[in-house]
């Protein structure tokens, strides 16, 4: 949701936007599988399933198949997971079984405030000439099963482009949750048009 909520932002007050970072984002939701399958994928997200499979269904989504399976390389308190995929499971058990942290009205509200967002490509336009395309970031993972990759291309595009200034930082083997998956490059990604942008 935050790329979401960063455009409507930019939107309303491009002045006070030094550094307009978009990772993982759309600029409106888009149709990328056959009408059935889609509609099937809707309903499936109502249906109520068990932690196993809405863990799985996470994993599947959210990250890439190659990071999910290499030995856990986050910091940790007592001893580090086999592998990262075991460290997002823990994690999740953690949060989906402790009351009030994953709410079914929270699920919701997100579910349908993605669904409604939508920036059409007049309204990037503007947002590329209000911010100042040199201080936009769009980031995306090619892997990502959660906002395909197809939106990535579409906000990079409809921004500007790369000829238009603004900088594209796609990755092949990466999904959804990126800066997780690349925690130390992205902190210097991230540092660096910080540093860039407030010197603009």
């Amino acid at each position: 949701m935050g790329g979401m909520i960063a455009q409507e932002l930019a939107l309303q007050i491009p002045n006070r936007i030094s550094s307009l970072n978009l990772i993982s984002t759309a600029p409106r939701i888009v149709r990328t599988l056959p009408y059935l399958e889609n509609i099937r994928n809707r309903i499936n997200l109502m249906i109520p399933k068990s932690l196993d499979v809405q863990i799985d269904n996470l994993k599947h989504d959210c990250y890439s198949d190659a990071w999910l399976a290499e030995p856990d390389e986050s910091e940790h308190t007592v001893s580090a997971f086999p592998t990262n995929g075991d460290r997002i499971c823990a994690g999740e058990i953690d949060k989906r079984t402790t009351p009030g942290a994953l709410t079914r009205t929270g699920f919701l509200c997100q579910l349908a405030a993605a669904g409604f967002h939508y920036k059409s490509a007049e309204q990037l336009k503007q947002l590329g000439d209000a911010v100042g395309r040199e201080r936009i970031l769009v980031v995306h993972g090619k892997q990502d099963r959660m906002i395909g990759f197809v939106h990535g291309e579409m906000l990079l595009r409809e921004l500007g482009g790369e000829e238009g200034g603004v900088t594209k930082s796609f990755h092949e083997r990466l999904g959804h949750v990126m800066p997780i998956e690349m925690r130390n490059e992205f902190r210097e990604l991230i540092e660096g048009r910080i540093a860039k942008c407030a010197g603009l």
